[in-house]
């Protein structure tokens, strides 16, 4: 729900669609109509529809259970190399490497100070040699935040 879409929105939705749909297999029994009706007022649906397949996809390849490597994440409809690498950090402390905006502005900050364009190619492979690979759910928030920090400075 967070892709693209501000926190404050999404904390009005994210309680009544988890109640719902608890897990995987209530989503996936569901009609993806009603999946919808509670998505209404995040914007770019395509994500919810995503999120029902993939529903469907933990119920038939994984048992119902969301997969915790990263290529199984990326392999469900949806879920792209970067999600399923956030996912895999976030629930499953995996210390797998992906870039989000505040993280992107972190390391521009740190490692290429005055540069206008930089790639993600150049910045993955900082991310992959720093991730703490003891704590990555902290060591994410902890970028995040102070990626947060640095944009209220500019």
């Amino acid at each position: 729900m967070l892709q693209q879409t501000q926190v404050a929105r999404v904390i009005e939705h994210y309680g009544v669609f988890l109640e719902r749909f608890p897990d995987p297999a209530t989503l996936a029994r569901s009609p993806l109509a009603d999946a919808l009706a509670l998505w209404q007022g995040l914007g770019y649906n395509r994500r919810c529809l995503g999120l029902h397949r993939a529903a469907s996809e933990i119920v038939s390849r994984f048992d119902g259970r969301v997969p915790r490597s990263v290529e199984d994440l990326a392999s469900l409809p949806g879920v792209g190399r970067c999600t399923a690498c956030a996912v895999s950090a976030f629930a499953f402390g995996t210390p797998a490497a992906f870039i989000e905006t505040n993280i992107r502005r972190v390391f521009i900050h740190w490692f290429f100070p005055g540069r206008k364009i930089v790639h993600d190619n150049e910045i993955l492979p900082l991310v992959e040699r720093t991730v703490d690979r003891g704590q990555p759910r902290e060591w994410y928030n902890a970028l995040m935040d102070y990626g947060t920090w640095l944009a209220g400075r500019v």
